[in-house]
């Protein structure tokens, strides 16, 4: 499953049974709301998987507070800039204001979290701040460590980010206690003009891998880089 830059794409396979059922093809995203008629069914189908989507990301939460994660620059420097969404189709929304969020309120890396409108998946945007000294292949490497160390077992480690962005995305996958597997999906951004790093990250079912791959690479095909806009806790 690929995407060219701003808007090209790729044929890519067709994701199996629920991934179809959470995110038919975004492609047709104008078509379905027009389409209005359908819409009370459609939403009681989806909302099982919505609840799943919403219970993986709340394990991801309890999963990452526990420490920093990734590694973050020894000594703070201020962030430069932050991530921003702006559709015409309003089918992201998104909120600065912590008490808004449902997962990472108290993550002090945390800048913001974004909702789809149409799967209920929930994005958060960190900042990770990097001073001129710090190596932002060396944050790679040591993100991807500390994700070992919580046991997650990778199943993607690559730099296929969508244009004009650079970095590197990070797929891994663990068991919670109650023996669901979920997969979490980060994509690292280097900010090269402010030399920082941030994160868009989402968990879902790990039979949604690639439905949750598709939500971020849209998210990231609307997003830009703006003035740092500090969250309010």
């Amino acid at each position: 499953m690929r995407r060219g830059a701003r808007g090209g794409r790729q044929r890519r396979r067709e994701p199996r049974g629920a991934l179809r059922q959470v995110e038919p093809d975004l492609r047709h995203a104008d078509r379905r709301r027009r389409q209005g008629t359908d819409g009370p069914r459609r939403q009681a189908q989806q909302e099982p998987r919505v609840r799943k989507l919403g219970l993986a990301g709340g394990v991801l939460s309890v999963l990452l507070v526990a420490g920093a994660f990734p590694l973050a620059a020894a000594a703070r420097p201020r962030l430069e800039r932050d991530l921003d969404v702006s559709t015409s189709d309003g089918v992201w929304s998104g909120s600065r204001k912590a008490a808004d969020w449902q997962f990472f309120k108290d993550n002090s890396d945390a800048r913001s979290q974004w909702t789809h409108a149409r799967t209920g998946a929930r994005l958060t945007v960190f900042a990770h701040p990097q001073s001129l000294l710090d190596d932002q292949e060396r944050f790679h490497r040591d993100s991807t460590l500390e994700m070992e160390k919580r046991e997650f077992k990778t199943l993607v480690d690559d730099g296929k980010i969508p244009a004009p962005f650079r970095g590197f995305r990070y797929v891994g996958e663990k068991k919670t206690k109650s023996g669901e597997q979920i997969a979490v999906l980060a994509y690292f951004l280097y900010d090269q003009d402010g030399h920082d790093v941030h994160e868009v990250t989402v968990a879902v079912p790990r039979e949604d891998t690639e439905a949750g791959d598709a939500l971020v690479q849209d998210f990231l095909h609307h997003a830009r880089f703006i003035d740092a806009v500090a969250p309010q806790r």
